[in-house]
């Protein structure tokens, strides 16, 4: 299992670990670095606390995924504060229903 750290830097950056030699003590463990998992853990590291973020599997889905981002996805990553990392083609906003 690997687990990503997010230390309450404010910008959600983490690091991969494995076990460790040296055991840390974290506020919270979120197990499953899906949507909801990886939105809770970097709220959550924004506001200080420490926070471990496990997920089983790593590996890219054999599908494609991630080729749209709805207005209320849009919306969601504004409020989260992290609109600025849209990039394009992602960036070209198209309105939509709310």
């Amino acid at each position: 299992m690997t687990g990503t750290t997010m230390n309450g830097y404010g910008n959600g950056a983490g690091h991969t670990t494995t076990a460790s030699k040296n055991p840390r003590t974290y506020d919270i463990a979120i197990i499953g670095a899906g949507i909801i998992g990886t939105a809770l853990a970097y709220t959550l590291g924004t506001q200080g606390r420490s926070v471990l973020l496990l997920e089983r599997d790593l590996s890219e889905p054999d599908r494609i995924v991630g080729e749209l981002l709805q207005p209320g996805g849009v919306k969601m990553l504004t409020k989260l504060g992290l609109s600025g990392e849209l990039t394009p083609p992602a960036s070209d906003l198209v309105g939509g229903r709310d």
